[in-house]
C-alpha cells in the first residue's frame, strides 16, 4: 500500500533563499505547523549530507508523544545543493519519505514538495502524518519568504 501528494508552489525570490530555508530542518516548524520538532542529531553547522540522522515531531501533542516514544530517527536520503532534499521516517511496516525539489524558473523559484507513505501502515499514517503534512503546501510555503536569518543562524 502507498499513499502519495505533491504540490507545486512558484515563490518570488532566488532560489539561494529558498534553500537555505528548506535546507534548515530546524525551521520547518516555522513553516509547516503539521511539524513540532524536526533537528539534526549531530549539532554541527555543515551541511546535511544521506544518512544524517533527525529526529522527527510531529504535531498535534498527543501525536507528537507517542511518536516521539516508539519512532526512530528519520535519516535524510538525497541532498543536493540547491537543488533536492529528501528524508525518510521509518513507521511499522514502511514509512514516510518528504521531498522538496527546487527550479529556478522566471517568477523566481519553483519548489515542488512530495510527500510519499509507504508499506502496510500507510492508510493511517497517510490520516496521522502525511496528510496533515501535505496540507496548504502553498500558504505554508510562502511562509519561507522572511526565515533566510533564522535559517542562517541555525547553519553558522
Amino acid at each position: 500500500m502507498s499513499w502519495s501528494h505533491s504540490s507545486v508552489v512558484t515563490l518570488p525570490v532566488a532560489m539561494a533563499d529558498v534553500w537555505e530555508v528548506i535546507a534548515t530542518p530546524e525551521v520547518l516548524p516555522a513553516w509547516n505547523p503539521a511539524v513540532s520538532k524536526l533537528e539534526r542529531q549531530e549539532k554541527s553547522g555543515r551541511r546535511l549530507v544521506p544518512g544524517d540522522r533527525l529526529d522527527f515531531v510531529p504535531q498535534p501533542p498527543f501525536m507528537g508523544a507517542v511518536h516521539s516514544a516508539t519512532a526512530p530517527p528519520a535519516v535524510v536520503t538525497e541532498f543536493r545543493l540547491e537543488r533536492a532534499f529528501e528524508w525518510r521516517q521509518p513507521q511499522p511496516g514502511g514509512g514516510m519519505t518528504v521531498r522538496w525539489d527546487l527550479e529556478a524558473v522566471p517568477a523566481g523559484t519553483q519548489i515542488t514538495q512530495t510527500v510519499t507513505l509507504t508499506g502496510l501502515g500507510a492508510r493511517v499514517f497517510a490520516e496521522t502524518n502525511g496528510k496533515p503534512f501535505a496540507a496548504n503546501f502553498e500558504r505554508n510555503a510562502h511562509m519561507i519568504l522572511g526565515l533566510e536569518d533564522q535559517a542562517h543562524a541555525y547553519r553558522h
